[in-house]
C-alpha cells in the first residue's frame, strides 16, 4: 500500500484518473472519495444518486476511504438517512470501502457510520478539522478519545485523518500543530493504523498563480513540505501517510460555468505544480488554444516523457497534433493523473531516501525539487 493518500471529490473525471494510473500504482494508491458540496437548492437523492454513479466508475484500484456524509443536507433519501442509503448501495454491488466518520458527525449520523463500517468489515476513518487541531489540542485529542472510546472500534482499525484542506498556516506553525497533537494521541495511547495528514495550496483562480494570458507561473505545495517536516520529526517510515487534494481546490463545486473559463494545464513537478495558462474561452475556444499551451509544457524543463503516466501520453501526442480536446472535464482527469503518478513516486522516493540516509530537511527538499 501506498503512503500517498489523495483526496479527490466523486465526480467521473477525478474518479477516471485513478483507473488511468498505470500498474502498479493503481492498485497501491489508496484514494480518499469525497461528495461535492450540495447545491442550496439541490436535491439530496438526485445528488447522492450522481455521486454513487461516479464511485461505480472506479475499478480494481486499492480500498477506498469513502466520505458519504460530511456534505449532505440533513435529510433522509428514499426514507432513509442519506449515508445509510449509500453505502448500503456500495455494499450490494459487491465493493467494499472505508467509510469516514467526521468528529463534527451528529448523532443521527453516528449509528449509521459505524454500522456501515461493521458491515464493509474494512475499518472507519475518523476525520478531524486541521483548524481545531492547531487551535485547541488539548480540546480535539479528548473529543478523539472519547469518540474511539463511543464507536466501539479499536483505534488499530481506525484511520485518522487529519485534514487542513486549504491551508492557511505557514509551514512551521502547521508543523508544530500536527506534532503537539501526535504527542498528544501517543500519550492517550491510542495507536491508529494509519495517520494521515492532508492539506492543499492549490489556487483558487489561475490567474493567482500566471498573472498574464499565455503565460506560465508556479505555487509551491507546501503541504509536501509540511508533510516531510512532520516524518523526520515523528519517525520515518508508513506511520504519517501524506495526502492532498491533487489539482483541484478543496472547496470546488460542480455546475460552475464561466465564460471567464481559461484554458490551463496544472502540472505537478518537484515541489510546486506548474501553471500553463492560456486565456479566456471567449476569446479563443479551448480547443483551439489547448495545442499552443501543451507545447509549452512538452517544451518546457518540467514535462517528463511520453510514457511516464496516462496523461503525459495525451500531452505529447496534443503536442504533435494527433489528439486533442476541448472538454474541461477530460483536462482536469488528465492534469489529476499525471499529479497522481508523480507524486506516489515522489513520495515512496523521499520515504526510502530517508530510511536509508536519515536525511536532513535540506537534503530531502533538495531531492524532491529534483525528482
Amino acid at each position: 500500500m501506498s503512503a500517498y493518500r489523495p483526496i479527490a471529490k466523486l465526480k467521473q473525471n477525478d474518479v477516471q484518473a485513478f483507473n488511468l494510473l498505470k500498474a502498479p500504482l493503481r492498485r497501491t494508491v489508496s484514494p480518499i472519495f469525497e461528495m461535492l458540496r450540495m447545491p442550496d437548492d439541490g436535491d439530496a437523492e438526485k445528488h447522492l444518486a450522481k455521486t454513487l454513479g461516479a464511485f461505480d466508475l472506479y475499478g480494481d484500484g486499492a480500498t477506498p476511504i469513502v466520505d458519504l456524509d460530511r456534505f449532505l443536507p440533513k435529510t433522509t433519501v428514499f426514507e432513509r438517512h442519506p449515508a445509510d442509503w449509500g453505502y448500503d448501495s456500495i455494499f450490494s454491488k459487491q465493493k467494499r470501502v472505508i467509510p469516514v466518520l467526521s468528529m463534527h458527525a451528529d448523532a443521527s449520523s453516528l449509528d449509521v457510520l459505524v454500522g456501515a463500517a461493521e458491515k464493509h468489515r474494512q475499518g472507519i476513518c475518523l476525520r478531524l478539522d486541521g483548524e481545531d487541531v492547531a487551535l485547541a489540542p488539548e480540546k480535539a485529542i479528548k473529543d478523539l478519545s472519547a469518540r474511539v472510546g463511543q464507536i466501539g472500534i479499536l483505534a488499530r482499525d481506525a484511520d485518522l485523518l487529519i485534514d487542513f484542506a486549504k491551508l492557511r498556516y505557514l509551514r512551521d506553525p502547521a508543523v508544530i500543530a500536527v506534532l503537539r497533537f501526535l504527542g498528544l494521541v501517543d500519550g492517550y495511547g491510542l495507536s491508529f493504523r494509519n495517520v494521515i495528514f492532508a492539506g492543499s495550496t492549490v489556487v483558487d483562480f489561475v490567474s493567482e498563480a500566471a498573472a498574464e494570458e499565455h503565460t506560465t507561473g508556479s505555487v509551491r505545495r507546501d503541504e509536501f513540505s509540511i508533510w516531510t517536516r512532520l516524518i523526520r520529526a515523528y519517525g520515518w517510515g508508513r506511520r504519517l501517510q501524506f495526502s492532498d487534494y491533487g489539482i483541484v481546490r478543496p472547496e470546488h463545486m460542480d455546475n460552475v460555468r464561466s465564460k471567464y473559463t481559461n484554458g490551463k494545464v496544472r502540472y505537478t513537478a518537484g515541489g510546486s505544480i506548474h501553471y500553463f495558462r492560456g486565456c479566456r474561452k471567449d476569446h479563443i475556444s479551448l480547443k483551439d488554444q489547448y495545442p499552443d499551451i501543451v507545447r509549452r509544457l512538452v517544451a518546457s524543463d518540467v514535462y517528463k516523457k511520453p510514457g511516464y503516466s496516462n496523461a503525459d501520453d495525451f500531452f505529447w501526442s496534443v503536442a504533435q497534433g494527433r489528439d486533442n480536446t476541448g472538454s474541461t472535464g477530460r483536462w482536469v482527469r488528465l492534469d489529476m493523473n499525471h499529479h497522481l503518478t508523480y507524486v506516489a513516486q515522489q513520495v515512496e522516493a523521499v520515504l526510502a531516501l530517508g530510511e536509508r540516509e536519515r536525511a536532513s530537511d535540506e537534503l530531502v527538499d533538495a531531492f524532491a525539487e529534483r525528482f
